[in-house]
């Protein structure tokens, strides 16, 4: 796992006091905070009583794990607080160092890695997590079609084709975010980076359409139903109810197609019995199964009334076609035996 080690040194003090102000007013997961002695992260473990202060520790500086007694931990966690006269208890206090690395291959054999076992990314914002839970999202589809029969098995070869890029590029971002707390805006908002992550790989057949340009790319997300994208949101209606895009891609194929594509549907379904694989068929627009009331779909899934684009059980665009001149029959079987690796 080639990287670099050490890039930050934390003091771990897990105390108890009573916080339940600051939990109720203003709720969250992390507070990023800024007192004399340096920028620390404040976890809360419950909201109320536990919380995680991570604090400055400066070993390069000389300072050493014995320096943090019950009494300075107890005045940096009242110094992190802003309150002099706060109880606090210490229950413990150990030394954190946070490296960046990533595995050389995601795949050998019948093993994987996924998450932390093949990527060490600086926590500076969540992006480690995030990371680990697509992962699996983008191989468990594959290893399930892998068993189940319906996909080749080199699927499977896709999965680092697909992620360790990705991974990388995170943790390139997570590395120069290290002890920058609010230097870089994308640090607090990488909407850009995570959601407009596209694949270039066997599991997806592009169109000859390029991303959508924009001033930031770790900022900035434009969502495009090009293929290897991730199938951009929509609010439909399906008999009655208020539902996303997003609510359709679960754990089968998902064939969207327009409002006049009746071609479609009969394709979908000779799909299914020539390939035994999962895939359901919705069209959107008009009178259909989906009712967009925004007339979204058209723009921005970039197809006519009588086209289709298919996504993948994790939510990517695979394939994507503006109209159904041709054989749809032939077409969308063609398209699925290359995705899955079935040729």
């Amino acid at each position: 796992m080639p990287g670099s080690r050490d890039l930050l040194h934390r003091m771990g003090i897990y105390f108890r006091a009573d916080l339940r102000e600051v939990g109720r007013d203003r709720p969250a997961l992390l507070y990023l905070l800024s007192p004399p002695e340096g920028a620390g992260v404040m976890a809360a473990v419950n909201l109320a009583e536990l919380w995680l202060y991570m604090a400055p520790f400066r070993p390069d500086q000389g300072e050493q794990v014995e320096d943090f007694d019950q009494a300075r931990c107890v005045e940096l966690v009242r110094s992190a607080v802003g309150d002099q006269d706060l109880a606090v208890e210490v229950l413990s206090a150990l030394p954190w160092a946070a490296s960046a690395g990533i595995a050389e291959h995601f795949r050998k054999g019948r093993v994987f890695l996924a998450g932390d076992a093949d990527h060490l990314i600086p926590p500076t914002g969540g992006q480690a997590m995030n990371v680990g839970i697509q992962d699996v999202h983008n191989l468990a589809w594959k290893l399930a079609g892998n068993v189940a029969g319906w996909a080749g098995p080199r699927l499977l070869e896709t999965y680092e084709l697909e992620r360790r890029a990705f991974a990388l590029a995170v943790m390139a971002d997570a590395s120069r975010n290290v002890g920058g707390f609010g230097q870089r805006p994308e640090q607090f908002s990488n909407r850009g980076r995570v959601l407009g992550v596209s694949y270039d790989s066997p599991a997806v057949i592009p169109d000859g359409t390029e991303l959508p340009t924009v001033a930031n790319p770790h900022i900035d997300y434009v969502p495009t139903a090009r293929p290897g994208s991730r199938a951009p949101h929509i609010w439909l209606r399906r008999r009655g109810e208020r539902i996303s895009t997003l609510d359709l891609y679960d754990t089968d194929f998902v064939l969207l197609t327009g409002p006049t594509a009746r071609s479609w549907r009969a394709a979908s379904r000779r799909a299914v019995e020539q390939l035994g694989m999962p895939l359901h068929c919705y069209s959107v627009g008009g009178e259909g199964d989906l009712i967009d009331e925004s007339d979204a779909w058209p723009h921005l899934y970039g197809v006519g009334a009588d086209g289709a684009v298919l996504v993948r059980p994790d939510g990517h665009v695979a394939w994507r076609t503006t109209n159904s001149e041709g054989n749809p029959n032939g077409d969308l079987v063609a398209a699925l035996r290359r995705i899955l690796s079935r040729d």
